[in-house]
């Protein structure tokens, strides 16, 4: 297998300078596209593995983009208003990139996968969102969907892999998303944008008393009291707990596998969660 090089191939779409001042792009997709990229070429030397992978990193980050665009534009100053512009062009110009890479190699099929993969993804996004503005939501019905939506492009290329690898890859690809999920949630469950989205908002939101229930709902918090709030509801840990479990699954998942060099390729895709685990934890920093 070529040595994995997606992310470096991709600074060539993303790497601008004006966007670098300006505003910023969210974080790489490495675990989802490293995964794909060594599914793909499992057991093949093509470049078309290469390609796909790049492509598919390509659309996620524009999705993930606009995904940042915050639609409110009441009281924004002039670089408020630069940044929302860059990121809604640079998501625009990273879908379109997507088609260029995959028409200019004659792979049209591929862009008919992911265009009705894009679709499929605006369409749980929308139901998220309805759930979202009706607080319809708990927290671990929030980190199901965030792990579906996240799923979506890359579960469609399926149907490309051996039959054989088929329930292999859909449970590495939860499993390996659902670490990518809680590890973003435990990064941004302590920041002011929490406070109206995401796990904490969410789990806070059905474990609170009505006061603070109705705190959070009107965005009523100072930072001080939205840190005591995630200790007093345990936050933090419960998040460590669910990715030590998700490890723990990953790790029996590999235990059946019989190629090493599938299993070292496996291995240093988990590797970065369970570096985090071992940070996060006394128990197993002593063990």
């Amino acid at each position: 297998m070529k040595p994995y090089r997606i992310h470096q191939l991709a600074k060539k779409y993303v790497d601008y300078d004006m966007i670098q001042k300006h505003t910023e792009l969210p974080e790489f997709p490495d675990t989802r596209v490293r995964l794909l990229y060594t599914f793909l070429n499992k057991e093949s030397t093509s470049s078309n593995g290469e390609i796909y992978a790049l492509a598919t990193s390509l659309v996620q980050i524009a999705l993930d983009t606009h995904d940042m665009i915050d639609i409110d534009t009441t009281q924004q100053g002039e670089r408020e208003m630069r940044s929302r512009q860059l990121k809604v062009l640079a998501g625009d110009y990273l879908s379109s990139r997507f088609y260029q890479i995959l028409s200019q190699n004659e792979h049209i099929e591929i862009v008919s996968l992911l265009s009705s993969a894009i679709c499929e993804v605006n369409r749980m996004k929308m139901n998220l969102y309805h759930k979202m503005k009706h607080l319809l939501l708990t927290g671990e019905e929030y980190l199901r969907e965030c792990v579906q939506l996240r799923m979506q492009l890359f579960i469609s290329f399926t149907p490309l892999l051996d039959r054989v690898d088929h329930a292999l890859w859909n449970n590495l690809l939860h499993e390996l998303t659902n670490l990518e999920v809680v590890a973003h949630e435990m990064k941004s469950s302590s920041s002011a944008a929490a406070v109206s989205r995401g796990y904490a908002f969410w789990h806070i939101l059905e474990a609170g008393n009505a006061d603070e229930r109705e705190a959070i709902k009107q965005s009523n918090l100072d930072a001080n009291h939205w840190k005591k709030m995630l200790v007093k509801y345990s936050v933090t840990d419960q998040l460590m707990e669910k990715l030590r479990q998700s490890v723990s699954r990953v790790q029996h998942i590999l235990q059946d596998l019989s190629s090493d060099k599938l299993l070292r390729e496996l291995d240093a895709i988990v590797e970065p969660f369970v570096s985090l685990l071992k940070v996060n934890s006394p128990a197993l920093k002593e063990g």
